[in-house]
């Protein structure tokens, strides 16, 4: 199976595993054992915390334990989770750790009040994801569609006037069209609703529904750009539940916090308009002010001329949230796109950039994730050179340009575009530790996972290449900022990310 990314371009395509969406295969080759890696390569490896992480954000200097409000009962909650009245928060309400929480507890776990549609769902109707969900509460029964109400009418905003007009406005118009249809086939009136409350329902279900559905009790943590808890949706026992899940270790008295966004990868400015946009409110965590704050500076740094910089900046993340949202239907609903296409844009952004943002930009760091994922799906393709498409030499010859951020030395031409490919996933993905360790530490993050797994799996299918590997290796080093290794030394490091893989998902 290895040789199907080595062999002639002509060669059919072995079975893949996809695991934890990725498209590479799983399994590593035999490894030697393990030897002492070189200083500069130990920052790869994440660190098991042993401090807990004090949280000083003022939303938890002061908050008083309350009983949940809602009806809708949790399959599990952490006796040291308590839901909290919260001071300098929207809705004033949120989790806080009692009792203090270990890296990886499980904290919360519920199942959806209600539920989204699925993608398919999503394709065939004519309205949005969460008119579909509401309009499916009113088609049960009255007496299970007055309980479920009186808990979704306790989300923010729970009053017509927590909207400003504008916005209530804007949404009245957004949704008109399914207002309509609503009251021509529902009698909402029998539940003691108005089209104003319908308009406000719809907009708590815009501001804390997620992907997969509406768990009340995970709609009251708040939000923070350095989260320490992260929720995520998966069967258990065959049914859909979210949970809730520690990512470091977390002090007595803290808040329990998610991020609202994904990828984590974005800047100030971009966070800034999605939260304002969406979320009707500023975020002050650390890592939004971190003009104060040295250790995320290289974050955001930018070229000495400000205004073409910062115009830069925004064209990129522009440019990013299409292919983000291009890339991420596609592999929804395993659509057509033309991966080749999408890898020459994304190239190009990125060359665009240099010398206007700074190495660690976390734009870039959403440049090297999307590429990632892209030679990903490439790889996964086979027969790939049939499948190329024209865009094909003009992402070939953009990889020729000599710059900071893709670095080929001119041998793009001269090699397998297999092997080109998987030069590329490599450098990107180490460029993305890279910038992952500035935002989260050299701590363990879970977040940070996937990406080390295609670090280690991408060295064991570039080491399988034979007398190519260690010229690629080295030009990756080189342009990664690493000191050169050994061909051992790769071998090693991708043992040592397995090795914290496994110590994780057991």
């Amino acid at each position: 199976m290895w040789n199907s990314y080595f062999g002639s371009d002509s060669d059919s395509n072995d079975d893949l595993v996809d695991q934890t969406n990725l498209r590479i295969l799983s399994t590593c080759p035999k490894k030697v054992e393990k030897s002492e890696l070189p200083p500069s390569w130990e920052s790869f490896i994440p660190k098991r915390q042993i401090e807990p992480t004090i949280f000083t954000n003022e939303a938890t200097s002061s908050f008083e334990i309350i009983d949940s409000p809602f009806f809708h009962k949790v399959k599990y909650q952490s006796p040291h989770l308590k839901f909290a009245r919260v001071k300098n928060r929207i809705g004033q309400r949120g989790f806080v750790l009692k009792g203090g929480a270990s890296e990886g507890d499980v904290l919360l776990v519920e199942e959806p009040l209600l539920m989204m549609p699925n993608e398919k769902q999503r394709e065939d109707s004519t309205f949005e994801a969460v008119e579909v969900c509401l309009f499916s509460l009113f088609q049960r029964q009255k007496e299970e569609v007055i309980l479920k109400l009186k808990d979704l009418n306790k989300l923010h905003p729970q009053r017509l006037q927590d909207i400003s007009m504008e916005r209530f406005e804007k949404l009245t118009k957004r949704h008109s069209t399914f207002l309509r249809y609503l009251h021509e086939h529902i009698k909402v009136e029998e539940f003691g609703l108005e089209s104003n409350d319908i308009v406000r329902l719809l907009f708590a279900l815009h501001q804390n529904g997620f992907e997969t559905g509406v768990y009340v009790n995970h709609a009251m943590l708040n939000h923070s750009c350095l989260p320490n808890c992260m929720k995520f949706s998966h069967l258990e026992d065959g049914r859909l539940v979210s949970t809730l899940q520690a990512v470091t270790s977390i002090s007595e008295g803290s808040e329990a916090v998610v991020n609202y966004l994904y990828p984590f990868e974005q800047s100030r400015s971009s966070r800034k308009s999605r939260i304002t946009f969406q979320f009707d409110f500023e975020c002050s965590c650390e890592l939004c002010r971190f003009e104060n704050s040295e250790k995320f500076s290289k974050l955001e740094e930018i070229g000495s001329d400000r205004d073409s910089s910062v115009e830069l900046e925004c064209r990129l993340n522009s440019e990013i949230d299409s292919l983000e949202i291009e890339v991420s239907k596609a592999q929804a609903s395993n659509g057509s796109i033309d991966w080749f296409f999408v890898l020459e844009k994304i190239v190009k952004s990125g060359i665009g950039g240099v010398g206007k943002l700074g190495e660690m930009h976390l734009t870039f760091g959403r440049c090297y994730r999307i590429l990632s994922i892209v030679c990903q799906e490439v790889l996964s393709l086979g027969n790939i050179r049939e499948k190329c498409s024209d865009a094909h030499e003009e992402f070939v010859r953009c990889l020729r340009i000599k710059n900071n951020w893709l670095e080929t030395n001119g041998n793009i031409s001269k090699r397998p575009l297999r092997l080109c490919l998987l030069a590329i996933l490599l450098n990107s993905a180490l460029q993305l530790r890279k910038v992952h360790l500035l935002l989260f530490g050299n701590l363990f993050h879970f977040e940070a996972l996937s990406n080390l797994e295609v670090i280690s799996q991408t060295i064991s299918l570039v080491l399988s290449c034979g007398i190519k590997s260690k010229e690629v290796l080295s030009e990756i080093s080189s342009n990664c900022n690493i000191s050169s290794g050994s061909l051992r030394d790769w071998e090693n490091l991708a043992l040592e990310i397995d090795k914290v893989s496994e110590e994780v998902r057991n």
